[in-house]
């Protein structure tokens, strides 16, 4: 079971390189990262939140690597690096609760020849701790759903995971939210001990957390979640008086109709928008074989709840990380493919139903070949001339 691990790891390894070693310039915003774990490292607790509003992750993990290594920006991108190649492993797990090992492969192998996955993994970002956390969270908390006799040890992994993603990323709070929500609604899984076992690590930790940060936290984070709902809705609203101003006194040669139109259907220019970056997202052809995957496995289980509550669950998580991506959409109007990643990885499950079927087809047309193996090279092929080509990715990325 472990065998692939090794050269889906050196595969993710040396895509990633060629970013690493061609991109001398850091984003940004890796700057601010930088400058609150040089805060941490020196103890100036007066300046951590002079550069960002709470203390992220990142910050202590580039301060703990700049010990062993004496280079701030060298310490940070080999952050974002080790976790972008740490996230192929529990993501192959996960995909192994669902599929057969060839299917497996070819699933982690969409991650890991990604060009937008493969460029962001060197950026100086919160996005590759985020990854990793949320595919820990997600195979220990799918593995306890497919468990005949759950085990409240993966409960607490995953209650621990889904925080430290939220600590990366604040809609990490999302299946944080949902996983609770399952056990509490779910008749199966609504027992003492697994509540017990989820939600007493989380009190903990996020006490704990909450005295190292002395942040006001309890703020930071309805700002981050809730409030950009609110603010979205805002948003949206003084679009439309903005479009009803220009229909009552449209500029020269605009058609009139035009402004009256364009307010009856703003939202479904948020539609459009959201598609189009969760399209960039996944990439043209991934994105077709997760969706035929997606709806193929709709109509292959005619009571999902009953016989495969992890396949609800992860569908429960991509349409409510489809709606955070709108609001997100509504709000700031501009392609989001940060947030994509909420519904990108357990979105590639439901791509195993399409890997199946093109394996089935390579071997029928090629018999004597290995289909797998043939696949990851037109995968792979597919993918390269995108990644060796100079992106502008970091322009997008917060």
């Amino acid at each position: 079971m472990l065998i692939p691990l090794g050269p889906l790891l050196g595969l993710a390894l040396l895509l990633r390189l060629i970013p690493f070693f061609r991109e001398p310039l850091i984003n940004p915003d890796g700057i601010t990262y930088i400058l609150q774990a040089k805060a941490l490292y020196l103890h100036e607790s007066k300046k951590v939140l002079e550069f960002y509003a709470y203390p992220t992750n990142l910050a202590y993990l580039i301060s703990g690597v700049f010990h062993l290594i004496g280079d701030w920006v060298l310490s940070a991108r080999l952050v974002s690096l080790f976790f972008s190649l740490a996230t192929t492993i529990p993501l192959y797990f996960l995909s192994r609760l669902f599929w057969a090992r060839a299917t497996a492969i070819t699933i982690t192998v969409f991650y890991v020849v990604s060009p937008l996955f493969v460029e962001l993994s060197v950026n100086i970002i919160r996005g590759p701790e985020f990854w990793f956390f949320l595919c820990l969270g997600l195979f220990c908390f799918c593995r306890f759903l497919k468990t005949d006799q759950p085990n409240w040890r993966l409960l607490c992994f995953t209650a621990i995971s889904f925080l430290l993603a939220g600590w990366c990323r604040i809609e990490g709070i999302l299946p944080l939210f949902l996983a609770g929500s399952w056990l509490l609604l779910h008749q199966k899984s609504r027992k003492f001990s697994n509540i017990i076992a989820y939600f007493l690590p989380l009190i903990l930790i996020t006490c704990g957390l909450i005295s190292i940060m002395n942040s006001d936290i309890i703020h930071a984070l309805p700002h981050g979640f809730t409030y950009r709902v609110v603010d979205s809705i805002n948003r949206f609203q003084w679009l439309r008086n903005a479009l009803t101003a220009l229909q009552e006194s449209p500029p020269l040669g605009a058609v009139p109709s035009f402004f009256s139109e364009a307010k009856q259907f703003l939202w479904l220019l948020g539609l459009g928008v959201s598609a189009n970056s969760i399209l960039k997202t996944f990439g043209g052809i991934f994105f077709l074989i997760t969706v035929f995957g997606f709806t193929k496995n709709a109509t292959s289980y005619p009571t999902p709840v009953g016989r495969q509550p992890a396949l609800i669950f992860l569908i429960l998580l991509i349409l409510s990380g489809g709606f955070i991506i709108y609001i997100q959409i509504l709000l700031n109007w501009c392609d989001c493919e940060r947030f994509v990643a909420l519904i990108y990885f357990p979105g590639l499950i439901f791509a195993g139903y399409g890997c199946n079927q093109i394996l089935n087809r390579i071997e029928r047309i090629l018999p004597e070949k290995r289909p797998l193996i043939f696949l990851l090279i037109l995968l792979l092929a597919i993918s390269l001339p995108k990644t060796l080509r100079s992106s502008k990715l970091s322009r997008s990325v917060v």
